[in-house]
């Protein structure tokens, strides 16, 4: 039996879909991660669909935020788009504990809760963001993702981690 050659990418893509977790990819000195939800009244059921761009992160208190925007759709059982939501502001705490970075990659967590649009909420899972030295040319993350991981840790001044975070933003424009 001959396999198609796209088979195993479209698994794997299903497999990180379902679990949360996403690549960053780079969106105009932006991180942009696929966010993915649902929600029902118990006789029916949907799901959301959407993208989480990361445009900034701040210290706020003992917390390290993540800050950007959410676009996306709900979509009923039927496959019926219902309503969207479009440039919705967020500021999230990060996951403290997800945080981990070295000179090759950083990865956090940003625990998302829930949305609203069209009288629909829907319950969404947490994004997992990885970022890759190779999700921009020329080495241009190299040397910011090196300075984040001297950063992070246990300890870690959360305003000195925020700066990290976004010059490592600043390179992927």
């Amino acid at each position: 039996m001959k396999r198609h050659p796209f088979i195993p990418a479209l698994l794997a893509l299903l497999v990180a879909g379902s679990f949360g977790i996403a690549s960053a990819r780079a969106a105009g000195g932006n991180l942009a991660a696929r966010v993915d939800g649902s929600f029902g009244d118990g006789t029916s059921a949907g799901i959301f669909e959407g993208t989480l761009t990361l445009s900034g992160f701040e210290r706020r208190g003992d917390s390290l935020f993540a800050v950007g925007s959410l676009d996306g759709s709900f979509t009923d059982g039927a496959g019926k788009q219902i309503a969207e939501v479009e440039g919705r502001p967020v500021a999230v705490p990060v996951d403290a504990g997800s945080l981990a970075a070295s000179c090759e990659r950083a990865v956090l967590v940003v625990p998302l809760d829930e949305v609203e649009g069209g009288g629909v909420r829907a319950r969404l899972q947490p994004v997992r963001v990885e970022i890759d030295a190779a999700a921009a040319p020329k080495h241009r993350l190299d040397a910011p993702l090196c300075e984040l991981a001297k950063v992070v840790g246990p300890s870690a001044d959360l305003a000195a981690v925020a700066q990290g975070l976004d010059r490592v933003l600043a390179a992927l424009e």
